[in-house]
This record gives C-alpha cells, sequence and structure tokens, in this order.
C-alpha cells in the first residue's frame, strides 16, 4: 500500500508508460489529494488527461462509431483547442473540403511543420482547385520528412493528376526507396503506366500493387481499360462486375465499351443508354451507335454520329485536356463504322481530319501516339502511324 505523494506518482508514471493512462490518473489524482502543490503530478495529470480523451475518439473510430467519434471530438477540442494532432484528425474525417481547411489551417497555425497535416491539407486544396498552394504544401512536407513516403506518394498522385508524368515518376521512385513493398505506391505507378500508354505495364504494376494488400476502384478502371485496349475484353468485365453495383464513374462506360467489343450490343446498351457525363458523351454516343450497327437498327444512327462529333468537337473547341485527342478519335470512328456497315459518309475526310489531329495531339503529348496504337478506330491508320512515330525522335519511354 503507497501512502506517500511521491510513491503515488512514481506508481501513476509506471501505469503511464505501460499504457494504462486511467490508472495513471486515478493514482496522480490520490496523489494530489495528499500533497496538493506536487508538481510532477501537477505536469503529467493534463497531459494523461489527453491520453485518454484520444484513446476514447480512436477507439469511437475503430468501432466505426462516426457519431460518438464526432461529439468526442468536438468535446476534446473544449478541452485541449491547441491539439494540432487531434484537428489533423478531425480534417481527415470532415465532411467538406472547406470543413477541412479550417481546421488544419488552425493546426499549421499552431504547429507549422507538421508534415502529416501538410499533406492533409494539400489534399484539401487540391480539391478546391488551389494547385499551386497544394504542391507548396506537399514541396514542405517533404522538405521537413524526406524519409517519409507518403509525402512522395501525394506529391507524385498531385504530379500525375497534373500530367507532369515524368516528375511524379521520380516521387515515385522516392517512395519505393523507402518502402518499396507498398501497394498504393504500385498503383500510381500503373496509373502513370496508363497515362503513357503502357497498357501492359499497367498490368504489370497493378498485379504488384494487389500482391501487396493494395484494392482501390480507381486501380481496377486503369486495370479494365488497358484491357480492353490490349483486346482482352472479356478480362476486363469479369474485373468491373465487383463495382457494377457501386457508384464508381466510368464503370457503366467502360463496361458499355468492352461489351460493344465483344459483339454483345443488347447487354452493352443497357450500361450505355443511361450516362450522363459530357466529359465522355463522344465515347458513349459513338458506341451506341456501334452497338445499334451491330443489331442492324440504323434508323438512329446518323443522328449519334452527330451527337458524338458535336460533342467532342465542343471539347475540343473549349481546350479541355485531351479535347484535340478526343476530336481526332472521333472523326477515327466515324471513318471505320462507315466503312464497316456501308454507311456513305466521307470516310476518307474524317480519316484525314483525324490525321491532321492526331499529329496536333502528338505534337504537345507524344504519349497520344501510343493510345491511338491501341484503339481499333486508328487501326486502318497503321502506316501512318508508324510513319508518325519515326518524326517522333525523342519518343518517351
Amino acid at each position: 500500500m503507497i501512502h506517500t505523494a511521491e510513491g503515488l506518482v512514481a506508481a501513476a508514471r509506471d501505469a503511464a508508460i505501460n499504457g494504462d493512462y486511467p490508472r495513471a490518473i486515478w493514482l496522480c489524482e490520490q496523489a494530489l489529494e495528499r500533497d496538493p502543490q506536487n508538481l510532477t503530478a501537477r505536469e503529467f495529470l493534463p497531459e494523461w488527461r489527453e491520453h485518454v480523451s484520444r484513446d476514447a475518439i480512436y477507439a469511437a473510430i475503430d468501432d466505426g462509431d462516426n457519431t460518438l467519434a464526432k461529439q468526442l471530438l468536438d468535446e476534446h477540442f473544449k478541452v485541449y483547442p491547441a491539439d494540432h494532432f487531434m484537428l489533423g484528425l478531425r480534417a481527415l474525417r470532415a465532411e467538406t473540403p472547406e470543413a477541412a481547411l479550417a481546421d488544419l489551417d488552425r493546426a499549421l497555425a499552431i504547429q507549422p511543420d507538421d508534415a502529416g497535416n501538410l499533406i492533409s491539407r494539400g489534399l484539401a486544396l487540391l480539391i478546391l482547385g488551389r494547385e499551386d498552394d497544394a504542391e507548396r504544401d506537399y514541396n514542405r512536407a517533404i522538405e521537413l520528412e524526406p524519409d517519409r513516403a507518403d509525402a512522395w506518394t501525394s506529391r507524385a498522385s498531385f504530379l500525375l493528376e497534373c500530367r507532369r508524368i515524368q516528375e511524379a515518376l521520380s516521387d515515385i521512385k522516392q517512395a519505393l526507396r523507402i518502402e518499396p513493398d507498398d501497394g498504393y505506391t504500385f498503383s500510381l505507378l500503373a496509373h502513370a503506366a496508363s497515362l503513357m500508354g503502357h497498357f501492359d505495364k499497367v498490368l504489370e504494376h497493378a498485379a504488384r500493387a494487389r500482391a501487396n494488400d493494395y484494392e482501390a476502384s480507381a486501380l481496377t478502371l486503369d486495370e479494365a481499360d488497358s484491357l480492353v485496349r490490349l483486346g482482352r475484353a472479356q478480362e476486363a468485365l469479369s474485373l468491373l462486375e465487383p463495382l457494377t453495383e457501386e457508384d464508381v464513374p466510368y464503370v457503366s462506360l467502360l463496361c458499355g465499351i468492352a461489351l460493344t467489343e465483344l459483339k454483345r450490343p443488347q447487354e452493352a446498351l443497357a450500361h450505355l443508354d443511361d450516362l450522363d457525363d459530357p466529359s465522355t458523351e463522344h465515347i458513349r454516343q459513338l458506341h451506341r451507335a456501334d452497338c445499334l450497327l451491330q443489331l442492324d437498327r440504323r434508323d438512329d444512327v446518323p443522328n449519334l454520329l452527330k451527337q458524338a462529333l458535336d460533342a467532342a468537337q465542343d471539347g475540343h473547341d473549349s481546350g479541355i485536356e485531351n479535347g484535340t485527342y478526343d476530336l481526332a478519335w472521333c472523326h477515327a470512328f466515324r471513318a471505320l463504322l462507315s466503312e464497316q456497315y456501308g454507311l456513305g459518309l466521307d470516310a476518307a475526310a474524317d480519316r484525314q481530319r483525324a490525321h491532321d489531329l492526331l499529329r496536333e495531339a502528338v505534337a504537345t503529348d507524344p504519349h497520344n501516339l501510343r493510345y491511338a496504337m491501341a484503339e481499333r478506330a486508328f487501326a486502318p491508320m497503321r502506316n501512318e502511324l508508324q510513319a508518325m512515330a519515326a518524326t517522333l525522335g525523342d519518343y518517351p519511354a
């Protein structure tokens, strides 16, 4: 039985070292009853109470009780308003990027050199369209903790969004130096390979990601898209099937494309008919036209071809990313359908327009040529594509 304040504080410190903060608090309170001025007890008691508050929050999160977690976080900040770490945690669970940014700004005002909160704020800023500010936070996080893999992968993901692929690959290399078996990093490699048109490499990196216990819908979409382009549409469908019950963008479009390639037009139309995404409208309408032609239902095809061309032209004229390539592909696909089904369109004019636009797109981003080489629409232009590749010189690897 311990009777002195000093003995109780010593026992409390032992309990805290073992992670038993509730017992440490009780012992500390007993010590203060005996000696209200005990400096050690007065110093450690607030810290241990904060630990207990944090542990309760973590327990609620682990139990999936988001309502309780939010309540406990709110109560925590009434007592510990300067806990920058928990402000960062609440930001990760915020309902809007604006709310997340507010918490992260507070946290970083308290502790400006918290790399984790800088990474989180970078993502919030990116979602809010503040790319320059996001990149500044990612750069600072790497400067503070250069051996932190998620600092490199966060910036790499941002760079891939900006199509700064070589810079992203450099960051991915650094992340793999730190954590050579990280599945998420391999998923970024898969996405980079997709952007460069290395569709076989996409599958290779995706397999490495899965082997390291990483699963995500974005990885599945990159993999399925590559399988379709490699002529393995049935495998793509099998991969996409688990996502069809979820609200994942592009799943229905990819399923529709794969089913069109497999000559299963009724099933394809079930995926394509109800989509509403202006950025892929040209793809949807051309594949709908292909399906109707497979079914020998030609009446609506001219209108669908016009809608597809109008959508692609609008994208090109408004300067959207890859708009020139999309318009080239649209003309090439129209020419292919016209020749295959005898539609009476000026296929030669469409193909010449596709060629001219593709040259323009490749001048902006040489990786577009590798995309074209994997597209059925450009297959009749194989000789022109090979000639175009020969003129590029430093065609990117």
